[in-house]
């Protein structure tokens, strides 16, 4: 998906260990690209009982902020926006504790772990960010019991 303005592809290239998804993306006139994947690939969709998740990524083009985002099924949002970081040459390990999670918009603000039905990966152009093109690859998606 993304924002009027901006042009997203997806592809998957060798990755870190294994293979990467590769987000080749153009902010444009826009402000964000986005992608999902249905969450029941992970203990489908029930994240109660886990601490959070890690993933593996790394960029290319100017710095534009990253999103971490879950989604549950009246459409609240928790996640993390890591600002300027869309960046890097070498691979950076991110580890995400559901706990330190903020809501971010949608829904009832009461984020259902036991039903989410969305992880998503975004690239935006916030205040300070630098927009234009770019790469984004991700690897590695791994819960943490």
């Amino acid at each position: 998906m993304a924002d009027t303005g901006s042009t997203i592809a997806l592809a998957t290239v060798p990755g870190r260990t294994d293979t990467a998804l590769q987000i080749t993306y153009d902010l444009g006139e826009g402000h964000w690209v986005h992608l999902y994947q249905p969450a029941s690939s992970y203990n489908r969709g029930d994240l109660s009982e886990m601490a959070g998740f890690t993933f593996y990524y790394r960029g290319s083009g100017n710095a534009n902020t990253l999103e971490i985002k879950f989604e549950d099924p009246d459409g609240t949002n928790f996640g993390q926006l890591r600002q300027g970081q869309s960046m890097t040459a070498d691979w950076i390990r991110i580890e995400v504790q559901f706990t330190e999670l903020t809501y971010l918009f949608g829904g009832d603000a009461n984020m259902d772990w036991e039903q989410v039905d969305r992880i998503s990966f975004a690239v935006s152009k916030k205040q300070g960010d630098m927009g234009g093109a770019g790469t984004v690859e991700i690897a590695d998606i791994a819960l943490i019991p």
